[in-house]
């Protein structure tokens, strides 16, 4: 049995202050200057792997040194989740706060929490080469590499078609229909990792 976990998150935010009052607006109303104003987006993903795996190892040894070889795959399934969300933020001079739902990235069109299950595989390969540095400590040099099929990453869920009637902070706020863009749809890609180890082994 293999489980994996790949979790990431995004963050893209700004903040900004104008100088003249009645030229920015929040919500479709103008602000007075001294007004700050923020929009953040967020986009959070969650990849879980669980599959059967086998796989097998050679090793060979020649006087002082050894090198071990292990291949594995795992065949299974990646529960995906991607959390898009996104807010603007208008605080007065006076300090009172006010938050919509919307950034620049994360509209109300597409936010939300999806869900999918999809087929993957997960083959693993590594390889160790030992050196017996006495008759009880060997030196271990270890490299891996893994790769996951189908798995959902931040930076690729996010429709970079922004519908600038449908954020707060923008002029053209609430002025026309939305046309559902920012639109959400899965979009999937591979997983590489590489991994280096070094360790002692003593032996008695």
């Amino acid at each position: 049995m293999r489980a994996i976990y790949l979790n990431e998150d995004l963050l893209v935010s700004n903040q900004f202050t104008p100088l003249v009052g009645g030229v920015l607006t929040f919500a479709g109303a103008p602000v007075p200057a001294g007004t700050v104003l923020s929009d953040r987006d967020v986009c959070r993903t969650s990849n879980s792997f669980y599959g059967g795996q086998f796989g097998g190892r050679v090793e060979w040894q020649n006087g002082i040194f050894s090198l071990n070889v292990a291949a594995k795959i795992a065949f299974g399934a990646t529960q995906q989740i991607v959390v898009i969300d996104g807010s603007s933020t208008m605080v007065t001079a006076g300090g009172a706060a006010t938050t919509v739902p919307g950034g620049i990235f994360a509209q109300t069109s597409n936010i939300g929490r999806y869900y999918q299950s999809a087929f993957a595989v997960a083959p693993e390969v590594g390889v160790t080469l030992g050196v017996a540095l006495t008759q009880h400590i060997n030196a271990k040099f270890g490299y891996s590499v893994l790769h996951l099929s189908r798995v959902v990453r931040p930076g690729n869920q996010i429709d970079h078609s922004v519908n600038e009637t449908l954020i707060p902070t923008h002029q053209f706020f609430n002025t026309s229909a939305s046309d559902g863009r920012p639109a959400f749809s899965f979009r999937q890609t591979d997983f590489w990792a590489q991994g280096i180890s070094f360790g002692l082994e003593f032996v008695y």
